[in-house]
């Protein structure tokens, strides 16, 4: 495996631990959205520090 993707997994199931408690706690839907915005751009960002793929 490439190293920067061996660096990258427990980055990625951080985030995605992250979106799956915020799917399980009470929040009203504007809080909701504006969190799961924020982990998206997190992972998207890291999954552009690895080169893997091309976001246009």
């Amino acid at each position: 495996m490439h190293p920067t993707r061996t660096l990258l997994a427990p980055a990625l199931a951080r985030i995605n631990t992250r979106i799956r408690r915020l799917m399980d706690e009470e929040h009203d839907q504007e809080q909701r959205a504006e969190e799961y915005g924020r982990l998206l751009v997190q992972w998207a960002r890291a999954i552009r520090s690895t080169g893997a793929i091309a976001v246009s």
